[in-house]
């Protein structure tokens, strides 16, 4: 589990991985895209599941800094394999 923190204008380039992953939306707004092909807003206190093998990326799309909380179920961060497109 650990924070992110996405200044204003930034994004997460679309990527997949192995591993589950969950997102808790803390504070600001954004775009989650290429879940399943849909795009999905994020505001404070949203969760979303994002299965293994999924593409997805995300996009701050307000003005200002968006945060969330990832969480993968996995024992370490090494783990993780990040995979552009």
């Amino acid at each position: 589990m650990g924070q992110l923190k996405f200044p204003v204008g930034h994004s997460l380039a679309p990527h997949r991985h192995v591993q589950q992953e969950i997102h808790y939306t803390l504070t600001g707004r954004a775009q989650l895209f290429a879940v399943g092909e849909t795009e999905k807003n994020l505001n404070p206190g949203d969760t979303v599941y994002i299965p293994q093998y999924a593409l997805h990326g995300l996009k701050n799309v307000d003005n200002a800094p968006f945060e969330l909380l990832w969480i993968f179920p996995t024992d370490s961060w090494f783990e993780i394999e990040y995979r552009y497109k």
